[in-house]
């Protein structure tokens, strides 16, 4: 029993690495979502912080309007793990009416997003406005990750398999 507990102890020493990448957990509007208006700000919250450089514009958000063209003077910011872009009124000097509107129709959001562990993410999604969506998103890229496992996780697989070996040994030897 002595040997058993000194095995669970050995593997809980062992440091835990997780090897995830920044993720999607919410987008405003809605990935698919029908809006009657166009929103004030635009955004995508992902599953960690993202790195901000004080003079750099890493991550970025574009939004495309229905004919393809990109929407102007979209100004965005970086709270925590949000990217968030806000939407500029057409003409502020108009009131709002059909004259002053965003045209309906499918708008796409694009980002590009470094997170705090280094890794770039890209990726978009569709909102319609007024109107039912036709498009299926694009799947996510990641720029990172070669498909080797990271060394603390390859000493962590060995300190198992030898620990592991130890005890069935000894074990057998009894």
């Amino acid at each position: 029993m002595k040997k058993f507990a000194l095995l669970l102890v050995a593997l809980l020493m062992v440091p835990v690495y997780a090897n995830a990448h920044a993720g999607v957990v919410a987008t405003n509007p809605s990935t698919d979502e029908v809006v009657t208006v166009m929103p004030s700000e635009i955004s995508v919250t992902f599953s960690e912080e993202l790195l901000v450089i004080s003079d750099k514009e890493i991550n970025t958000i574009t939004v495309a309007s229905p004919d393809g063209s990109l929407l102007e003077n979209l100004e965005s910011r970086v709270e925590g793990p949000t990217l968030i872009a806000t939407v500029p009124v057409l003409n502020p000097a108009l009131d709002p009416g059909p004259d002053n509107e965003y045209p309906s129709g499918l708008y796409t959001v694009k980002y590009r997003v470094v997170s705090a562990d280094g890794h770039e993410v890209t990726d978009s999604y569709t909102f319609s406005l007024n109107a039912p969506m036709l498009l299926v998103t694009e799947s996510p890229t990641d720029e990172g990750g070669d498909g080797v496992l990271p060394l603390p996780i390859l000493i962590a697989i060995l300190t198992l398999l030898v620990a592991g070996g130890i005890l069935l040994i000894r074990l057998r030897k009894r």
